[in-house]
């Protein structure tokens, strides 16, 4: 059984350059999902979108290592996209 962690011992990870970006990108992210509310589509929405946008062809694989996503999670999301559109 792992051991609970305490505050005291997360309290450091303020300071770690990943926690920070994290932090940074989430934030970035409620901005483009506020900007985009009216639109019915969130910010993550609009990427995959974008990408799908630039290529009259595209695989699902490649299109997975542009975005940095797995396949099985870029299926996912392009199923939910395929419901609201249609």
């Amino acid at each position: 059984m792992s051991k609970k962690i305490t505050p005291k011992e997360i309290a450091p990870c303020a300071e770690c350059v990943c926690f920070n970006i994290r932090k940074a990108s989430r934030v970035v992210t409620q901005i483009y999902d506020e900007i985009m509310q009216k639109t019915g589509l969130r910010g993550t929405q609009f990427t995959i979108l974008s990408n799908i946008a630039g290529y009259q062809v595209l695989i699902i694989s490649v299109l997975a290592d542009k975005l940095v996503l797995d396949r099985k999670t870029l299926t996912r999301k392009l199923s939910y996209l395929k419901t609201m559109i249609l």
